[in-house]
């Protein structure tokens, strides 16, 4: 892991957002809505019951809710003119994974898991949405919570924006949070670019097939899928990028008979990288190896890559200042600013193409050989308190800011 040094902000300045309020206490009451969640996943699109149990509970706090057709919605306290305005984006769905683990709440949904977190960070906001909501805690700002469906398939944001979550009224920034395990608990916010330009591919190779007693004939499909496998392997080990980078291949398919050689083998995957630029760069160099393994054996490679990937999330300057100053007070020296990317892929960066945001990881002490979108994933939830005294704190200080 790499940070860069930073000063100690929050030794230097006094605690602006405190409050007398034990974000502690407060733990036990997320590890409910938490729970709630996790029991019950649903798929993009598909998170009717959330969107209503969402619904239900900020509406009697007071806010106006818009519900999305066919799910998710948002929520503000009645709108005040003279203040700002930040949006929390909030991910709702699960993914298609059957849940293997031994947790009492695991999910009651065969084949529906919430295996990366978002359980957590719609309780966290729930929670959020009371403290803002309650009299004797005021946010002095405008916080507008966007319940986003269908982010673990790409289309949630482009969603939440065609249905007009940024026009209704001026919006100052976005803040986005995600929950990962790590060895130990902390804080991390990335010092410029925060995800990854993430495209899918699409190998086709057209052999030609023959019986295998006459396998002279014809071109095994699969023997050159193996060649490109092995290429493709070595250019992630190999090929220099300033950045890292992963071309990952996800899916094979090919062949229709143990008789006879395969003429055709199809394989998905992906690029991920910094950059766009370095994602245009190695998927050309992919282009030019295959044509290499072409050549070599005769056989016909088509490459289709995603001309328009997602693009990185790169978080504000004023905004990463800010996190700095509240992440050092809530976390201490458990706060880092990082200038690794984690390859992971976010649609939201749609948000940040109309306002200034910020991505925050939350890391949990957690079992860390059971990664997200992993059947055995157990997020653990001991800091999460932590997560909502650090947004809260956050949102406190934008009041301090100049608009």
């Amino acid at each position: 892991m790499i940070q860069r040094n930073i000063e100690p902000m929050a030794r230097q300045r006094k605690r602006h957002f405190a409050i007398k309020l034990d974000y502690r206490a407060l733990q036990d009451k997320i590890l409910e809505l938490q729970q709630h969640f996790h029991r019950h996943p649903e798929l993009a699109f598909q998170e009717f019951e959330t969107t209503a149990f969402i619904v239900k509970r900020l509406e009697k706090l007071g806010y106006e809710v818009q519900r999305m057709d066919p799910t998710g919605c948002t929520a503000m306290l009645p709108y005040q003119k003279k203040r700002r305005t930040i949006i929390i984006r909030v991910e709702m769905d699960a993914v298609p994974i059957h849940e293997l683990t031994n947790s009492p709440h695991k999910s009651m949904r065969d084949g529906v898991m919430h295996a990366c977190g978002h359980d957590a960070n719609m309780a966290v906001a729930l929670v959020l949405a009371e403290i803002i909501a309650a009299d004797n805690h005021p946010a002095r700002v405008n916080v507008k919570f966007v319940f986003e469906p269908a982010e673990e398939i790409g289309k949630g944001t482009s969603f939440m924006l065609k249905q007009g979550v940024l026009k209704s009224h001026p919006v100052d920034e976005c803040v986005m949070f995600h929950f990962v395990n790590k060895e130990n608990a902390g804080m991390e916010v990335n010092d410029g670019v925060a995800s990854a330009t993430l495209g899918k591919i699409n190998v086709r190779i057209k052999g030609k097939s023959t019986h295998w007693a006459d396998n002279t004939r014809g071109i095994d499909a699969i023997m050159v899928a193996g060649k490109v496998i092995t290429m493709v392997e070595m250019l992630n080990q190999t090929y220099q990028l300033n950045n890292p980078f992963r071309i990952g291949l996800g899916t094979i398919k090919g062949g229709t008979s143990s008789s006879a050689m395969a003429g055709e083998v199809v394989m998905n995957g992906n690029i991920r990288t910094v950059t766009k630029a370095e994602y245009d760069e190695i998927g050309a160099e992919l282009y030019h190896r295959l044509k290499e393994i072409e050549k070599e054996v005769g056989a016909d490679i088509e490459l289709h890559i995603n001309k328009t990937p997602v693009l990185p999330i790169v978080n504000d300057q004023k905004l990463i200042r800010r996190a700095i100053n509240v992440g050092q007070q809530v976390w201490g020296a458990s706060f880092s600013l990082e200038t690794t990317v984690y390859l992971a892929g976010d649609n939201a960066y749609q948000y940040l193409e109309e306002v200034p945001g910020i991505l925050m990881i939350f890391a949990m002490p957690g079992d860390v050989s059971n990664p997200l979108h992993n059947p055995h994933f157990v997020l653990n939830d001991t800091f999460l308190w932590k997560a909502l005294e650090t947004l809260h704190g956050f949102v406190l200080k934008s009041n301090e800011e100049p608009g």
